[in-house]
């Protein structure tokens, strides 16, 4: 108080001096201050205002013109389905809904169905059961209709093929560049923007398969949240449970897969966006090496300076943490009908900056009575304790396995650095300190609430966490939240050159130990490990981000080792596993286990997945351990035994009536 006043005094003092220093009136000068004071505030308020007004115009622009669209696209699609029904070429429900993208590319090719009936069968399943999801921001049922009716003239003309997917609709998420589709990533600066030109070198890719796209998926504001909510597109909710989210930043995809609204999507991930996506939905997809994939035609959610505005490509952490691009679906086959793709010559013919590493699928099939030395990391990267039903995940997965006649053995993540991975994974994606990576793409537009913890937490000052906050949180005993806090500071060059050098001599001690414990316990090195997708099920909406950020650990993990690992589901949630009990003590522990034990209430039948794992470019083996678990966990189910019961996926219930879900 003393200190104030003391402060005022000279104030007052030096607007004194002013006043005879001008020859004015004694107080004129305080006058004009307050007069310029006020004059800046009411500037500030103005300008304010007039963001806010222009902010929420972009919205209701951009909302309307969904709207009109897709009243274009329904017009045009009911045209479609009279002139089926009048041909006796409509599709029904159970012919194709739980069908594998590839099974359809195939009844496609023989006939079986024509391409414009699918897309019209999947754009109606789109709209049905978008009411229950919000999953779309934008369709495009018109052109996908001309391409299908393309698709069907070149295969009545007795041509092959063209792709494994020739004639599929698939789903995009909206980061990806697609002609004369809007970019927005849930944020009203993107959404200002035109439509696109033209395809970019991934749609290009995607497009190779001879799949047609047809509709567009919501993403949460700017990507970097593991749940799908933005003021420009509103939530997306889980097809199982509408009160649970469905995760991001892929999230719109997994969503409408998951509720078969689409037969296969495309995503990208850079701290678990297809993984946890899958994990919450009941999916499967494949996070590939990121040094092997082009990110040509993937819009860099970024503003200047972090973005070089000939290229589009981002700076910043995106150099640090690399992501990558891929295919989200409910059987591994579809994933590499998309990784063929990615990685034929065309990737590299589209971006000479990509290597010419093509996809080896003789590496990626799995023959019956084939064996794989196989680890397991039950406990996930040791972050984040996973709780029962997650554990159990795991741990059936890992028996059906050995019933296969797989070699299992345990793997230490603590001996391979794993339990670091996740802070490491946070330094560097916070070295610049207060998100203003993120924060320089927002073009005036306030941060979405899902952010806010976050942002608070990244501009506490750096002697504020030294001398105030680390110290209270570990006499509090809340060692696990005191890291967190030391690792989200901002970092000099230096720092940060250490970190990632530190990442690095971590990557290559995770190698080392997949090789070093698979030759002492397995007989030779390790071809996968095998560990969590996600510590608990599918969480409120709300709770994925801020206090609970840290619970994606064990997919943070492995985006910063640069290694291949995709999440395929196996199970659900029991009851009794969605207890307080089933938190195997995180509830208790701090903040991040509280929030994430609460959500298990209530979440019984919801979908569990595990997470195969392998070194950096061997993408294939990866696939072909997913084929592996799938084999394994469907030869249990058949078996009719207790862990076939326990490994068979339920129903997904979706709007209006609950439909197959597929394994």
């Amino acid at each position: 108080m003393k200190l104030v006043t003391r402060i005022g005094g000279r104030v007052r003092d030096a607007l004194a001096s002013l006043d005879r220093a001008v020859g004015m009136p004694q107080g004129s000068a305080a006058v004009a201050a307050a007069v310029a004071a006020a004059g800046l505030l009411l500037a500030w308020g103005v300008s304010s205002h007039r963001n806010e007004a222009r902010i929420k115009k972009i919205i209701q622009d951009a909302r309307a013109r969904r709207e009109a669209r897709m009243q274009l696209d329904t017009a045009a699609l009911e045209a479609v389905e009279a002139k089926l029904l009048d041909s006796g070429k409509a599709i029904d429900a159970g012919l194709v809904l739980t069908k594998s993208a590839v099974e359809l590319g195939k009844m496609v090719a023989s006939r079986e169905i024509t391409s414009v009936a699918l897309v019209a069968f999947f754009a109606r399943r789109a709209l049905t059961v978008n009411g229950a999801l919000n999953a779309i921001t934008e369709t495009c049922f018109r052109e996908a209709l001309a391409e299908a009716r393309l698709v069907d003239e070149h295969l009545d003309s007795g041509s092959d093929p063209k792709g494994p997917l020739f004639g599929v609709p698939v789903s995009i998420k909206d980061q990806i560049l697609q002609e004369g589709m809007h970019t927005t990533m849930g944020s009203a600066a993107f959404a200002a923007r035109g439509a696109s030109g033209a395809d970019g070198a991934t749609m290009a890719m995607v497009r190779q398969t001879g799949a047609i796209p047809f509709v567009r998926t919501a993403t949460p504001q700017l990507l970097m949240a593991p749940e799908t909510a933005s003021d420009l597109w509103g939530t997306t909710n889980n097809p199982y449970d509408g009160s649970r989210t469905c995760g991001g930043s892929s999230g719109g995809e997994a969503a409408l897969v998951g509720a078969l609204g689409s037969p296969l999507g495309i995503g990208t991930d850079i701290g678990g966006s297809l993984r946890i996506p899958a994990a919450f939905c009941g999916l499967t997809t494949l996070k590939v090496t990121p040094q092997r994939v082009s990110l040509a035609g993937i819009v860099a959610p970024r503003g200047p300076p972090y973005v070089d505005p000939s290229t589009g490509k981002a700076f910043g952490f995106t150099d640090a943490i690399r992501a990558v691009w891929g295919p989200i679906g409910r059987h591994p086959d579809d994933l590499e009908a998309v990784l063929a793709s990615m990685f034929s010559p065309l990737s590299h013919k589209l971006d000479a900056t990509a290597p010419p590493l093509l996809w080896d699928a003789s590496a990626a099939r799995h023959v019956s009575g084939s064996r794989l030395r196989i680890g397991v990391m039950a406990e996930g990267d040791g972050f984040f304790k996973p709780s029962a039903a997650s554990l159990r995940a795991v741990n059936d997965t890992a028996q059906a396995l050995r019933d296969a006649g797989h070699t299992v053995v345990e793997f230490d993540g603590k001996a391979a650095e794993v339990d670091k991975a996740a802070i490491g994974y946070l330094a560097l994606m916070s070295a610049d300190g207060k998100m203003r990576a993120i924060r320089s793409g927002l073009g005036g537009e306030r941060m979405h609430s899902l952010y806010a913890k976050l942002l608070l937490a990244s501009r506490l000052p750096r002697w504020a966490r030294i001398a105030l906050v680390i110290p209270l949180m570990r006499a509090a005993g809340l060692d696990r939240m005191a890291s967190v806090v030391w690792a989200s500071r901002a970092k000099s060059v230096q720092e940060s050159w250490v970190e990632a050098g530190l990442r690095e001599v971590r990557r290559s001690a995770f190698c080392r130990a997949m090789a070093e414990q698979g030759e002492r316990l397995a007989g030779g090195p390790l071809d996968i490990v095998l560990c969590p997708a996600y510590p608990v099920p599918a969480v409120r909406h709300g709770a994925s981000c801020g206090d609970m950020s840290l619970a994606s650990s064990s997919c943070f993990a492995f985006n910063y080792l640069h290694v291949p690992t995709g999440v395929i589901a196996v199970t659900r949630v029991l009851e009794g596993e969605d207890s307080l009990a089933a938190s195997r003590g995180e509830a208790g522990r701090d903040l991040i286990g509280k929030v994430a034990s609460a959500s298990l209430p209530g979440s019984a039948g919801m979908p569990m997945g595990v997470q195969v794992v392998g070194r950096p470019f061997e993408d294939e083996m990866v696939l072909r351990g997913m084929r592996a678990v799938r084999a394994a966990a469907m030869a249990s189910r058949e078996a009719g035994g207790p862990l076939g019961d326990r490994l068979a996926l339920p129903s997904v219930p979706t709007a209006p009536t609950a439909v197959p879900g597929c394994l």
